[in-house]
């Protein structure tokens, strides 16, 4: 189908400037591939090392991501190839046309999101519960929504138009899913760091652990929402001028596997920089849940005696506090918390 008369004037400025039409697809392409190549070399040590003590759910979202990354990279590998070899000599022809396996990119980054987004409710999960929690997932959910309903809708309109020329009908769109996607972000990384931060009791290495994992959930979540930020203040304010929000585009999902994998592969770094003290009649939580926490040289090989307490903390919130710390210690166990 030819492009839409009324959008000719918006795409005119890209009609003269290839660099702008294409650089940023030769660039998200580049990156896209250099981040695959981390998220294999993160994959693989977390099958080595954490996957065969972690539960059959975290595994399974491990293997979708990583699956649809791979496909996610052919995809972008051979759109970059149609708009370069195959539309060589016919430049509005390159810029215009998408093919099918460029159609569906929409939908690889709402699927590859959502499962780091599923992944990181899970954690929620075993902090939350109650009324506090079911307002969250109502919240989560209904951005996720937004998310999955904005990107189809899109992806049926690429199919329907068959044109990147008419790229402007799909700002409404657009819109509502990264509505949803950004949303989804903020709201699981403020539901996460606030109920940590609710956990501290005033013991000194339990906090520290706990400071920690909150600067790690910040981290994580800081990737892929500066990415889907820039990406939609580019879409709008832009749109016409330049395609660089192409490259954020391409590479936001990747951004998401990475921040699910650093999650998951960090959690021997956190053990080894701090150990928790914990009564013998109290048992950590981990990933297998008959583990109990094992003496190290930094505890002389002693785990019998209680965590110094200040502030007049009980030792009923230490312990709850402690078998919160131990589920985002490993987020294998997707269980609820128990203590």
């Amino acid at each position: 189908m030819g492009v839409n008369p009324e959008t000719i004037p918006i795409i005119a400025p890209l009609e003269f400037n290839p660099t702008a039409a294409f650089g940023p697809w030769f660039a998200g392409c580049a990156t896209d591939i250099l981040l695959m190549g981390v998220i294999i070399a993160l994959a693989v040590e977390y099958w080595k090392v954490y996957a065969p003590d972690d539960r059959r759910r975290v595994k399974t979202l491990v293997a979708t991501s990583m699956i649809l990354s791979f496909l996610k990279s052919i995809s972008v590998s051979a759109t970059v190839w149609h708009k370069v070899i195959w539309g060589w000599g016919n430049y509005r022809a390159a810029l215009t046309s998408t093919p099918w396996y460029a159609a569906i990119d929409p939908l690889f980054n709402t699927g590859i999101s959502l499962i780091a987004q599923v992944f990181f409710l899970f954690r929620l999960r075993a902090l939350l519960k109650g009324r506090i929690w079911t307002a969250a997932l109502g919240l989560i959910v209904a951005f996720m929504i937004l998310e999955c309903v904005g990107h189809v809708i899109i992806c049926v309109e690429i199919f329907y138009h068959d044109s990147w020329g008419s790229v402007r009908i799909y700002e409404e769109a657009e819109i509502v899913g990264m509505t949803g996607m950004i949303g989804t972000d903020v709201l699981l990384t403020i539901s996460l760091c606030y109920t940590l931060l609710r956990s501290k009791t005033g013991v000194a290495r339990t906090d520290s652990l706990i400071t920690k994992l909150i600067l790690l959930t910040l981290t994580t979540a800081l990737l892929p929402t500066v990415a889907d930020s820039i990406k939609i203040g580019i879409y709008l304010s832009l749109l016409g001028r330049t395609s660089s929000w192409i490259t954020f585009s391409i590479i936001q999902s990747k951004l998401y596997t990475l921040s699910m994998l650093i999650t998951l592969t960090v959690r021997n770094m956190l053990r080894k920089s701090e150990v928790v003290i914990l009564p013998t009649s109290f048992e950590l939580r981990d990933t297998v849940p008959s583990t109990r926490v094992k003496p190290t040289s930094n505890t002389g090989g002693n785990v019998t005696s209680a965590p110094r307490r200040s502030g007049g903390h009980s030792s009923s919130k230490v312990l709850a506090c402690s078998s919160r710390v131990g589920h985002l210690w490993d987020h294998a166990d997707l269980q609820e918390p128990y203590g």
